[in-house]
């Protein structure tokens, strides 16, 4: 094995079991806010009822940063190969929906699905889709509205089949706002969205109009 593969596979390790590491203290949260939910502990008022949800809320959040973080690495040293499989999108966008609920209920959100296609089975990651669709939801969720709606259409546009994910938003980074891509509180994931659609020789695009309303749209062929 030559040098610099050893060490970008020890690294690849070193990295893991941090995020290995990190991901425990956040189940045994997860599963502490469980057993206080299931009433083991005592009944709970609406207010500790409400405390609860926007920490499971983060603890969802961080687990998707962290996931980020080790998916980075991997998409920037050319160790990571797509798993690639007919699949049926609305199952990925479900599964994806589930991973991320908690924080919409957190800000009393709530996820429209809506699908228009006449087939809905591609070959992609399903994998590496849904972290996709999570990192562009959590992104949805930390600058929409509260008491909001998030739509999420699926829609064939030519060969392409559409993800598109549309919500009224309450700000933007200036930064972004501008720029016909995804505004991403959290940078490597808007970067790894970005990589795993183009692997997919897909498309990644967003945009804002006057009345505050947020789009985007993930393109598979």
């Amino acid at each position: 094995m030559a040098p610099v593969e050893r060490e970008i596979n020890t690294n690849e390790k070193f990295l893991a079991h941090i995020a290995h590491d990190l991901k425990t203290p956040i189940k045994a949260q997860a599963r502490a806010i469980e057993l206080l939910f299931s009433g083991a502990l005592g009944n709970l008022n609406e207010n500790v009822q409400n405390m609860l949800i926007n920490m499971n809320a983060s603890n969802k959040y961080m687990q998707c940063l962290i996931d980020n973080i080790l998916t980075d690495y991997r998409l920037n040293n050319f160790n990571f190969v797509l798993n690639k499989t007919d699949n049926d999108i609305r199952k990925t966008i479900e599964e994806s929906v589930k991973n991320v609920e908690i924080l919409f209920v957190s800000k009393k959100q709530r996820i429209v699905l809506n699908y228009f296609a006449n087939s809905f089975i591609k070959n992609y990651d399903d994998i590496q889709i849904q972290r996709v669709i999570v990192n562009l939801l959590s992104n949805v969720y930390e600058y929409s509205k509260e008491n909001s709606t998030v739509i999420l259409n699926v829609k064939e546009e030519g060969v392409y089949l559409t993800v598109e994910i549309v919500s009224k938003i309450s700000y933007l980074p200036k930064e972004t706002a501008s720029l016909n891509l995804v505004g991403a509180g959290d940078k490597i994931g808007f970067v790894n969205c970005s990589k795993i659609i183009s692997m997919h020789n897909g498309i990644i695009n967003g945009s804002t109009n006057s009345n505050g309303e947020y789009k985007v749209e993930v393109k598979l062929p």
